[in-house]
């Protein structure tokens, strides 16, 4: 690699304008609830896959934080709505040929479906029925638990997860950054149902979450879908995630810049291997360039050159 043809730390990766706000092909809409639709169609192969993004990770657990009530979540949601009972979604995407999962991470929790293109109305419906009407039962979540308790012992035989544990817990000693994903025990240990459904109503909310449809699709099928599926919920106001006192602590690290006609942009101008990305995460930053990226099943791991993004007033300088 040519390492003077980097960027130094006085420079940004790239060009601001040179960003698109939204990509060529892609569709975005946003409902009078607050929901968010990101929707691209793609005849390239007869597949369609479907996300549901829920704002709200380990970060964002308030009272509960170290019990790991998102992770939680993740294991709960496709055990059963009002509408499916247990077992009944697996058995809706395996007839339609798909494949589920999630994840959880510091500050979104995401819940996918790849279906073959008969399928797409399937697994469209099936996330907008976990993310409105979850009954969490009681009976799964004993089971769950005990997995994820399974899951913590694995972690402590893991070398490298042990490891990373430690770097967090000794950088960030105020910051919700140093309790892991999966919740500490001791905490982790007390939730009950009540704790998981009252977490459930305050996140899961329209205006908290987004969706994002890509395949072989016609995207305002899918667009009314999701419109449909969400037409009664009302926005709420699930609670904020980054103080204003966080935004002071950072912007010694940040540079501003104003594009005509929009709110400002803040770039982070660090060189390579930034310690910096988590803070950026907190601060509702998302990667508007370009590194190498390393991910896994509940952690993200990141070497990014620069992160870019529109700003909301509240951080405006």
């Amino acid at each position: 690699m040519n390492r003077e043809a980097l960027p130094t730390s006085n420079q940004p990766l790239m060009s601001a304008t040179a960003i698109p706000t939204i990509p060529v092909g892609t569709t975005y809409h946003r409902l009078e609830n607050g929901l968010e639709i990101i929707v691209r169609e793609d005849r390239s192969a007869p597949v369609v896959s479907a996300q549901a993004w829920c704002r709200a990770g380990s970060i964002d657990e308030g009272a509960w934080m170290g019990a790991g009530l998102s992770h939680v979540l993740e294991h709960m949601l496709f055990k059963g709505t009002s509408t499916r009972g247990a077992g009944r979604i697996d058995q809706e995407v395996q007839a339609a040929g798909g494949y589920m999962n999630a994840y959880t991470s510091f500050d979104r929790t995401v819940y996918w479906i790849s279906v073959p293109n008969t399928g797409a109305t399937v697994a469209i419906d099936i996330l907008c029925d976990i993310f409105q009407n979850a009954t969490l039962p009681a009976e799964e979540l004993v089971k769950e638990l005990d997995v994820i308790r399974r899951e913590m012992a694995m972690g402590n035989d893991d070398p490298s997860r042990r490891a990373s544990r430690g770097l967090f817990e000794t950088a960030y000693k105020v910051s919700p950054y140093r309790y892991p994903i999966i919740g500490l025990p001791d905490i982790f240990n007390r939730v009950t149902r009540e704790d998981l459904v009252s977490y459930y109503t305050q996140k899961y909310a329209p205006n908290n979450c987004f969706f994002v449809v890509v395949g072989d699709i016609r995207p305002e099928a899918a667009v009314a879908q999701i419109r449909e599926a969400f037409a009664t919920p009302s926005p709420r106001n699930p609670s904020k995630r980054h103080p204003a006192k966080l935004w002071k602590r950072l912007r010694s690290n940040w540079g501003i810049s104003t594009l005509p006609g929009t709110s400002p942009i803040c770039v982070i101008r660090r060189p390579r291997f930034s310690t910096y990305w988590p803070l950026c995460w907190a601060a509702d930053v998302r990667p508007g360039c370009t590194g190498r990226c390393a991910k896994r099943r509940g952690s993200s791991t990141r070497s990014m050159l620069g992160f870019t993004r529109r700003v909301p007033p509240v951080f405006s300088a």
